[in-house]
């Protein structure tokens, strides 16, 4: 499904992290607008979910500095509303852009191979907990 079609997907014209925030967070009231009050005692509600497909755009044309700052809004916008996001990283878990950017995250999911087999685990921060490698199951129909 185009994201034309598909109501899940939103594409943003413009050519800014200035542009992509302000969509986001239009989208984010307007959402408010329809679904009536989101916000309730329940933290992890996460009516309203955001995925940034992949950062590494981002960081190659605004630098890691401007994207950290840019996440660092999203992250609070999103959590107004008790929603929740995470964002995809092609980047080693000890490079540059990973340590920089996993401070305005919850966690980082490794994903690797055990032989032919996808594996992940997670890094926590709060508490800071490491799980073990974990299969990664194929998507059911």
């Amino acid at each position: 499904m185009s994201s034309a079609t598909d109501p899940r997907r939103t594409r943003i014209g413009g050519d800014g992290l200035d542009a992509l925030g302000i969509a986001i967070s239009e989208t984010i009231a307007d959402f408010e607008r329809l679904a009536g009050e989101l916000i309730d005692d329940d933290p992890a509600a996460g009516e309203i979910r955001i995925c940034l497909r992949s950062l590494d755009p981002l960081i190659d044309r605004h630098g890691l500095e401007r994207t950290f700052r840019f996440l660092h809004l999203l992250r609070a916008r999103t959590r107004s509303v008790n929603g929740m996001a995470h964002a995809h990283l092609a980047a080693p878990l000890d490079s540059e852009r990973v340590r920089t950017l996993e401070g305005v995250t919850d966690a980082t999911i490794e994903v690797g191979l055990d032989g032919s087999d996808p594996v992940h685990r997670w890094h926590l921060r709060n508490p800071a907990v490491t799980t073990g490698w974990l299969q990664l199951s194929a998507p059911h129909d």
